[in-house]
């Protein structure tokens, strides 16, 4: 791994929100009402109910990780996040054999349609055998959606890209530094708020596993800022990364 991808804060790259588990400053097992925002944007989610994860400090690649259970737990952003153009890191693990729910969410204005990095549990189709689909988008009508699928035996853990070409809605997703596919959607932008490990504030469709590190913009990356945010999410957690 090259020095310069050490440790590099996605803030420098103009992400509107940035959520490292390193830096909370929580024991073990440790209910997190807050997960704070490293972005200076205030983009920090929160959850003040029993549907709070559990910061655990030796989680992944000895580092601490925020780990949701899959049967509620999430955290809400006060704001809608998922936008045009729309980028992501996120390293993690899931704990799951097949359905691990939504990374991250966003549902639309009047409930009508939704926008989700992970599985949508309460549709059919989104789940294949073994299988883990990392990003779905259902329209206005409720009948369209849009994805990819990843062996789940070749994910735990990993470090999840999504990039979009400027001016488009084609995404190019990477599992681990590695373009493994693209998809085109026409996913919902306006929502009333975002989520992180659940569909929505609202909804179910929760994640079963250990989110690391986020990074989260309304905008298209580049290649070398995908690739540095990449390594240096692999550095920090001990993921193999390409």
């Amino acid at each position: 791994m090259r020095a310069r991808h050490r440790h590099f804060n996605p803030a420098n790259a103009g992400a509107v929100c940035a959520l490292d588990a390193r830096f909370l400053n929580l024991t073990n097992n440790t209910a997190v009402d807050s997960w704070t925002d490293r972005s200076a944007n205030g983009n920090s989610p929160t959850e003040s109910s029993t549907a709070r994860p559990t910061f655990k400090t030796n989680e992944v690649g000895g580092q601490p990780a925020v780990v949701f259970d899959g049967a509620g737990n999430k955290l809400n952003f006060s704001s809608a996040l998922w936008t045009l153009s729309f980028s992501s890191v996120f390293a993690f693990k899931y704990t799951a054999e097949d359905l691990i729910g939504n990374i991250f969410g966003q549902w639309a204005s009047g409930q009508n349609g939704r926008s989700s990095i992970g599985v949508n549990q309460t549709s059919t189709g989104f789940a294949l055998s073994n299988r883990v689909n990392f990003f779905n988008s259902t329209q206005t009508s409720g009948a369209g959606w849009s994805g990819f699928c990843l062996e789940a035996t070749t994910i735990s853990p990993t470090i999840i890209s999504f990039t979009q070409n400027s001016g488009s809605e084609n995404y190019k997703n990477y599992n681990k530094g590695t373009n493994i596919d693209s998809c085109t959607i026409t996913a919902q932008y306006t929502g009333v708020n975002s989520s992180l490990g659940a569909l929505s504030a609202a909804q179910t469709g929760n994640f079963d596993g250990a989110i690391c590190s986020v990074s989260l913009f309304q905008s298209v990356i580049t290649e070398p800022i995908r690739k540095r945010l990449e390594h240096s999410a692999a550095y920090s957690f001990k993921i193999s990364c390409n």
